[in-house]
């Protein structure tokens, strides 16, 4: 799934905590098995993960400084248009989207957000304080 090292984050299988860290597969070819080597150790301890929430990190941070992972809901807001949106990567623009009502969009080009969320957790009534924008 992922060429290169590239920081992840993903729910452990048995607690249902977001661990952070680097991607691999562990295990014979016909039975491997997902996990994340958290960046404070060696490769010799991983943990495993439940693979439908691996995100990666975008590289990007929204306006208070929470890094963006792909799956992560955000609030963006600008001077004419305010909406919700879902960090995915899109293979035929080979880089990270959002979707709003007129298409997709860059998330590169997305000046001010805040995450609000993310698509494996329960998000209720997403409110966005006037303190976090």
């Amino acid at each position: 799934m992922l060429d290169k090292i590239t920081l992840c984050r993903a729910k452990e299988l048995n607690s249902n905590e977001w661990n952070y860290g680097y991607y691999c597969k562990i295990g014979p070819t016909d039975n491997q098995c997902d996990y994340i080597i958290p960046d404070y150790a060696s490769a010799l301890y991983a943990i495993p993960i439940k693979s439908e929430t691996l995100g990666r990190f975008t590289g990007k941070y929204d306006s208070n400084n929470q890094m963006i992972f792909e799956g992560d809901i955000i609030y963006n807001y600008t001077d004419y248009n305010d909406y919700y949106s879902t960090v995915e990567w899109d293979n035929n623009s080979f880089g990270f989207v959002i979707q709003d009502d007129e298409g997709k969009l860059w998330l590169y080009d997305v000046v001010e957000c805040v995450v609000v969320g993310n698509i494996y957790d329960t998000v209720r009534d997403i409110k966005i304080d006037d303190d976090e924008v």
